[in-house]
């Protein structure tokens, strides 16, 4: 009989599969770089979804990330190998060097841990793209939701406790395929040609190490990560296991000698039973006799990262008739530069002979050693494997046993991960091979790894423990709830305390805070009413370009508007009010000035006077018939099919900014006539106080006053741009993560000026990242050296190039 340890909880299921060996596969594509894992641990614990005393804005808690995002990301991620099934290694391959991103117009993919007392992340909506140098996207899918902390070891060997440098293997399918141009490279195109005969989708694998916890660090929330795609099989599951591996298990790694000057050796332990040296790793046999290992989650690494030199590795197979190994191939070059861009991949044609012993005995990785007493075991009663000591091919050349194939492979192949509710079932299947060829007949037992009772009785459990597998090796297994658990849940006493502090700034000025707000959501309205005037005289809207994004600091508005006037980003101050946001509103009085044929408005207002003044010489003959269907519905945004709708459209912007007579702060558009305008709202800020009148003629500020504390201002720097702040500081990658979402939004809007109008939902939980991202940037500080004080903050980056 066969057991398996699966892991769920009393109303939460989540299972997926351990590694998959499709991406292995050629042709593939490996690329480099990093990986920003932004996790919100506030989640982390149970407290905090006590629905009797729910969490409130602004408070801060006593954990390593409280105000994360719960965003991934890549970050500076690079195809760094490329290997074409139909061209030569030789050929030039264009996809080299290409960035992979993610989410181009999306919104940040999201990090959702379920159960909190499994704390396994899943990554749920992240869109991969190649981009080459032009900008052009080459290849695009959308990555089926991926568990991240899988397969996970403390990899960096001496650094103790949980910053102890994890390193985790995850294993998913791109699906919904774009192609582009992909004439330069052979691969892209073999991938294209190739996964088009198995279903069309890609298989894809990422293996994030080095992830940093300390939040002190320049590289918090920030790790390394190694990814592969191949070509994913017809009918693959979303995590399909692969059929052979190798483990650490039942292999004593055995002390080696400190041969090496790297200082990370004292911290080891002597001969214990934890992978200390190496880990997992999956491998697969192609139809081409092609032994394809992957190493990316395998070698343990110092603390710097780089891979601690063991000696020589060398892949072998056991050879049952003569009790040694056989040595297949040169050895794994893991120290070479180029190890690490060709992602930790060993690939190596077999021999007839190989292949027939491969198909009856297990894989390892050995080293070699002259001291044959660094493989005998300490303790003679303790399960290792010592059986592998000499070479087959030289009897004098010692081998220490590594990693060795799990000759009966056990793993479940399905991916589920949420709540189940009472009655509700749910199949799993769990596959058996041996050697990579599926086990019929076998008995498989499941049981719980993290219930006290080996066999639950209330809660999620089988309907049987038992199954016997078919002739793919497979034994399902049904899941039920028998017992209700109460939803919602609510948490009582004893509960662990939640350290609570309000956050500094937050909290401060918060009716200026609503008045800007106000004033920056009818500007939003303001660009879309533009839009539609734009779209229904036949123009195009173009927000996505360098020639049309805001850049700062800049010298006038667009359309000839105050050309004198200095645009700075700076904290806010009265002092910027006053010399920027009521200038920038301030009512026109019909002074137009003419400057070599070019045209200057001295105000806004002026300048969409113009335009109307425009659109009634040109007439109704300007519209365009059938333009309605791409312009813009949304509330407060007028669709304009003729003079009158245009004008309508226009008087709404010109009142919401400056008022709807030199003599009346009030707006007077429908539905807030008693609203002031954007001017009058930024001078009733100078001023402290609100505007009244006392018979609807005569205005003056002398009502109830607006506080204003300078103390509750983040110091952030003037006109922030990347120029100003060090590559792999905490600035660095806050702001660029605020810049990715940034131009994101900026190519959604585009993509909704230019016909998607569905996308406006989108857009706006994109506004809302581009919000969250926002604070971050404002309250994180300028690392010393890089600007005039330690308090200074980042401040957002409005540059449309990175």
């Amino acid at each position: 009989m066969l057991s398996v340890l699966l892991n769920w909880s009393r109303d939460m299921f989540q299972f997926q599969a351990i590694c998959c060996g499709s991406y292995l596969s050629i042709p593939r594509l490996t690329f480099t770089g990093r990986v920003r894992i932004d996790i919100n641990s506030v989640n982390n614990f149970i407290c905090n979804f006590d629905l009797d005393e729910p969490i409130k804005y602004g408070e801060q808690f006593d954990d390593f990330n409280p105000n994360g995002t719960g965003e991934f990301s890549f970050f500076d991620c690079f195809v760094t190998s490329a290997l074409s099934s139909s061209a030569g290694s030789s050929i030039p391959d264009a996809v080299m060097n290409n960035k992979v991103v993610n989410n181009l117009n999306e919104t940040y993919p999201k990090l959702v841990d379920i159960d909190v007392g499994y704390q396994r992340a899943t990554v749920y909506g992240l869109t991969l793209a190649i981009v080459n140098s032009d900008g052009n996207i080459v290849l695009q899918g959308r990555l089926e939701p991926m568990m991240i902390s899988q397969d996970m070891w403390a990899r960096h060997v001496c650094v103790p406790g949980i910053a102890a440098g994890l390193s985790g293997q995850s294993v998913s399918i791109l699906t919904n395929i774009k192609w582009g141009d992909t004439s330069g490279s052979p691969t892209l195109r073999d991938l294209q040609v190739e996964s088009a005969k198995q279903g069309g989708n890609l298989s894809i694998s990422l293996t994030i190490h080095s992830y940093t916890f300390d939040n002190d660090s320049r590289n918090f929330t920030l790790g390394y990560v190694i990814g592969a795609i191949g070509i994913a099989e017809i009918d693959e599951p979303m995590q399909f296991a692969g059929d052979r591996i190798l483990s650490y298990e039942n292999v004593k790694q055995l002390d080696i000698q400190k041969n090496t000057s790297d200082e990370c050796f004292h911290f080891l332990s002597q001969g214990n039973d934890h992978p200390t040296w190496m880990y997992k790793a999956p491998f697969q046999i192609s139809h081409n006799n092609r032994l394809t290992v992957d190493l990316s989650n395998s070698i343990s690494l110092n603390e710097h990262g780089n891979f601690i030199d063991i000696g020589n590795l060398w892949l072998g197979v056991k050879n049952p008739k003569n009790d040694c190994i056989h040595v297949i191939g040169d050895h794994i070059p893991y120290l070479q530069v180029g190890w690490v861009p060709a992602g930790c991949i060993v690939d190596q044609i077999l021999s007839t002979d190989e292949l027939q012993l491969l198909s009856l005995s297990q894989l390892v990785i050995v080293r070699t050693t002259e001291d044959p007493r660094l493989i005998t075991p300490k303790n003679e009663h303790q399960p290792i494997t010592s059986l592998p000591v000499v070479s087959c091919e030289d009897k004098s050349s010692y081998l220490q046993l590594m990693l060795q194939e799990v000759p009966v492979f056990i793993r479940p192949i399905d991916f589920y991960h949420g709540r189940l509710e009472y009655n509700e079932t749910i199949s799993i299947r769990i596959k058996v091979t041996q050697y990579g060829k599926p086990m019929e007949n076998q008995t498989v037992q499941v049981h719980h790894l993290r219930s006290r009772e080996t066999f639950p009785r209330r809660g999620i459990v089988p309907m049987s423990y038992y199954a016997t597998t078919n002739s793919q090796g497979l034994a399902t297994f049904i899941f039920q709830v028998v017992k209700r658990i109460p939803f919602p849940r609510r948490y009582r006493q004893p509960v662990p305390p939640c350290n609570k502090t309000e956050l500094p700034i937050d909290g401060y000025n918060q009716e200026i805070y609503q008045k800007i707000h106000s004033v920056v959501i009818q500007e939003m309205q303001h660009v879309a009413q533009v839009a539609n005037i734009l779209l229904a005289i036949g123009g195009r809207p173009v927000l996505d370009s360098n020639t049309t994004a805001p850049q700062y600091p800049t010298l006038g508005l667009p359309g000839g508007v105050l050309p004198h006037l200095h645009v700075n980003i700076e904290k806010f101050s009265k002092e910027q009010v006053y010399k920027l946001f009521m200038v920038i509103e301030m009512p026109h009085n019909l002074s137009v000035a003419t400057n070599n044929s070019v045209i200057f408005n001295n105000t806004i207002g002026q300048f969409y006077t113009e335009i109307k003044d425009c659109i009634g010489f040109l007439g109704d003959s300007v519209f365009i018939q059938n333009r309605k269907a791409k312009q813009l519905i949304w509330p407060a945004v007028n669709v304009v099919t003729d003079v009158p709708t245009a004008n309508t459209a226009i008087d709404i912007i010109t009142h919401q900014g400056e008022g709807a007579a030199p003599i009346d702060p009030r707006q007077a558009s429908k539905g807030s006539p008693n609203e002031l305008a954007h001017f009058y709202e930024f001078e009733e800020i100078v001023c402290q106080r609100h505007l009244i009148s006392d018979d609807q003629k005569t205005y003056c500020y002398s009502g109830d006053p607006i506080s204003f504390d300078p103390s509750g201002v983040w110091p952030m720097q003037p006109n922030p741009s990347k120029d100003k702040i060090k590559y792999d500081s905490n600035c660095y990658v806050e702001v660029k993560a605020f810049h990715g979402a940034y131009r994101s939004l900026l190519r959604k809007l585009q993509d909704i000026f230019d016909g998607d109008t569905h996308g406006m939902t989108d857009a706006i939980a994109m506004m809302k990242s581009l919000s969250t991202h926002g604070r971050k940037v404002m309250w994180t500080k300028i690392m010393e050296g890089e600007s005039e004080g330690n308090d200074t903050t980042c401040g957002p980056m409005w540059d449309y190039d990175w």
